[in-house]
C-alpha cells in the first residue's frame, strides 16, 4: 500500500512590511441575563471577569458582542456610555452569558 504524498510548495511573500503593527488593547465586559430584561448597564457587571464598564463605541476602534457565546449582527443591539440594550424580540435565557468585546488600537 502506498502513501499519499503532500507537496507543499514555497511561495514568496507577496508583501513586506515595512512598520510594525499597531498594538491593540482588548477590554471587556461580561453580564449574566436574568431572563426578562433587554437592557444592561454598568452596574450589572460581573467582577472580577469584567476589565471595563460598557464604553463609548465612538472611543474605541470596533466591539464583538456574545451571548451565550455566539457572535451577534449588529442589528440586535444598541450600546450606548454605560448602557447595553438588545432589538430582539426574545431575551436571552435565564444565566445566559452577555460579553461585550472592546478593542482599542493604540
Amino acid at each position: 500500500m502506498k502513501h499519499p504524498v503532500l507537496f507543499i510548495p514555497e511561495l514568496e511573500p507577496d508583501c513586506i512590511r515595512k512598520k510594525m503593527p499597531r498594538k491593540a488593547v482588548v477590554l471587556s465586559y461580561y453580564a449574566v441575563s436574568d431572563g426578562r430584561r433587554r437592557t444592561y448597564t454598568d452596574e450589572d457587571a460581573l467582577f472580577p471577569g469584567s476589565s471595563s464598564m460598557i464604553l463609548n463605541p465612538c472611543s474605541v476602534s470596533y466591539l464583538n458582542v456574545f451571548i451565550n457565546a455566539v457572535l451577534q449582527p449588529e442589528q440586535n443591539y444598541v450600546i450606548e456610555q454605560g448602557r447595553f440594550s438588545l432589538c430582539t424580540s426574545d431575551v436571552p435565557l435565564k444565566g445566559t452569558a452577555i460579553i461585550i468585546q472592546f478593542v482599542m488600537f493604540i
